[in-house]
């Protein structure tokens, strides 16, 4: 099994370093992992990225326009989608390895908002978009995505969520903090959008 980890790179520099020599430390122990890295119209030089053993790509500025970019290219078995503002925890890739094998559709997770622990004690398999409808919150099969992109006019992109779990599939929930959401961070983003509208 293969993960292709699909990482839109805009703009911060400096934390898009520190995820990516994260990832590559992790993939010591899972060389088979596929890290895509697509950069889309950063102010910041965003050359350093070229020096990493990653697949980099390049695409004019959007969120969706650089998903679709490297969706088109990847070759995991499952995809992982990171923001390249959040961060990731050590045993990340461990966790996704050891249970893609089961060979459930998608796999959710439990994650932190800032340093706080958002608990999905009762989180629903049969409606995940209630407690989680961010991609990065997913491991998704890859044929949940065969002919499906996300749309590049919608700054919202995560909403393609809706698309692909709005059929009969089977998930898991991995009840084990996965994922640090910087929502401090960026008031751009699209948590702070969709809360704000």
């Amino acid at each position: 099994m293969r993960v292709s980890i699909i990482i839109p790179v805009h703009e911060r520099a400096e934390h898009t370093k520190k995820i990516i020599e994260e990832l590559i430390r992790q993939k010591k122990d899972f060389p088979q992992t596929e890290i895509i890295c697509v950069e889309n119209g950063s102010t910041e030089d965003m050359s350093f990225l070229k020096d990493y053993p990653i697949v980099y790509l390049e695409c004019e500025k959007g969120v969706s326009r650089a998903r679709n970019t490297a969706l088109d290219i990847a070759k995991g078995d499952y995809f992982c989608f990171i923001d390249n503002d959040d961060w990731i925890p050590p045993y990340y890739l461990q966790v996704v390895y050891s249970h893609i094998q089961s060979g459930f559709d998608w796999y959710v997770w439990q994650w932190w908002w800032d340093d706080n622990l958002v608990e999905m004690r009762d989180f629903d398999l049969t409606q995940p978009l209630k407690s989680q409808w961010a991609l990065w919150g997913y491991c998704w099969n890859r044929k949940l995505f065969d002919g499906v992109r996300f749309d590049e006019a919608d700054p919202l992109g995560d909403r393609k969520v809706f698309d692909i779990l709005d059929k009969p599939l089977r998930g898991y929930f991995i009840q084990v903090p996965m994922y640090r959401y910087s929502w401090q961070d960026n008031n751009d983003s699209i948590c702070h959008n969709l809360n704000a509208g």
